[in-house]
């Protein structure tokens, strides 16, 4: 073990860290790197190769320009899906629209045959009705009125001409 003058024994006292050149101030790590010893690196200029350090202005600045990109491209994005809503809101009631309109037509022309065939019915039981009232008239006459054969007849006529304007 070697010792100093003064007889006192030196440990071996190998520091991991290496000094660097005279006047640099710094300290390098085992890897060769700058150790700072986690104090502030001032005065960093503006970086120019890909791989520099860059200070806080320098970030600061590629963050602001790269947010308002970023919301050029929502903006633009949004107002696409805004068109997009909006004619597809459109599409949308033109086709309601269509549909309406032909299931309208469905349902009157679905209406307009169950009238007529309700009409047809009418018009026969109307038509029956009338064929009995007529057969009545030339039957019985009323007791009370008494009308000659020329009214039945009359009477008979008109029920007649009703029947074929129903019919």
């Amino acid at each position: 073990m070697p010792v100093d003058v003064f007889g006192r024994k030196l440990e071996n006292k190998k520091k991991e860290l290496k000094r660097g050149p005279p006047g640099a101030g710094y300290k390098f790590t085992p890897a060769g790197d700058y150790d700072v010893e986690c104090k502030r690196l001032c005065n960093v200029a503006s970086s120019t190769e890909p791989f520099d350090a860059v200070n806080l202005s320098t970030l600061t600045q590629a963050f602001e320009k790269h947010n308002v990109e970023k919301e050029k491209e929502i903006e633009d994005m949004l107002d696409e899906l805004e068109k997009h809503i909006v004619e597809e809101k459109y599409s949308t009631i033109h086709f309601l629209e269509a549909k309406i309109g032909e299931t309208k037509k469905d349902l009157e022309e679905m209406w307009r045959s169950e009238l007529r065939k309700e009409l047809s019915e009418l018009k026969k039981d109307i038509g029956n009705w009338l064929v009995l009232v007529k057969s009545d008239i030339e039957r019985t006459p009323n007791p009370e009125t008494p009308k000659s054969n020329s009214h039945l007849q009359e009477d008979s006529n008109l029920v007649e001409k009703i029947i074929r304007k129903i019919l």
